[in-house]
């Protein structure tokens, strides 16, 4: 036998005398529990698929990863070699002095093309959108370091650099925070 519930005036559901078992009401019922049980079917089946999905992207997004990797690593050799990706002939193509460090590189291309001083963090940051591959556990701090000594950069402020060849940049002091009371010059 089922319950016949009513709401009330204020919203509640109020109990009512137990609804007489007919074959209608026990049609529905049945045909309730067949719906519920459907349903509990299709979210774990699609549940499962979800998870199999999800998977399967992790695994796409390392191989993806992967395959990025081997190719800035391959186009790093081939600019090594004077080459650029792309080109057909070398002779248009001027070595750059240093090949130590592709994402150096990929930074003094992205501040000629951003043409301001950008923090290296976010540097960092919009190299890897890039898919540039900067390796190390802290990407932004292996670049400060890389940055940071390479003559293509110049600091202009905290953790800020711009391209030395810039002409505003070229007559800048770095700025440099004043020392705190009592700290050694060698602090910094």
């Amino acid at each position: 036998m089922g319950i016949l519930l009513t709401i009330d005036q204020t919203g509640d559901y109020m109990n009512q005398a137990p609804l007489p078992k007919t074959p209608i009401l026990e049609g529905l019922f049945a045909k309730r529990n067949q719906v519920l049980e459907a349903i509990t079917r299709i979210d774990a089946e699609a549940e499962q698929i979800r998870m199999r999905l999800d998977q399967h992207m992790r695994e796409l997004n390392q191989r993806h990863r992967e395959l990025i990797d081997d190719l800035h690593h391959v186009d790093a050799l081939l600019k090594s070699e004077g080459w650029l990706p792309g080109s057909e002939t070398q002779e248009s193509i001027k070595p750059r002095a240093d090949h130590k460090h592709p994402a150096a590189d990929a930074a003094n291309d992205l501040l000629a093309r951003a043409a301001e001083p950008l923090h290296y963090r976010e540097l960092a940051t919009r190299l890897i959108e890039q898919g540039i591959v900067i390796s190390d556990k802290n990407p932004a701090a292996t670049l400060l370091s890389q940055i940071a000594r390479d003559a293509r950069f110049k600091r202009v402020g905290r953790g800020t650099y711009g391209l030395a060849s810039w002409k505003s940049i070229r007559n800048a002091k770095s700025k440099r925070l004043p020392l705190k009371k009592g700290a050694s010059p060698s602090a910094r």
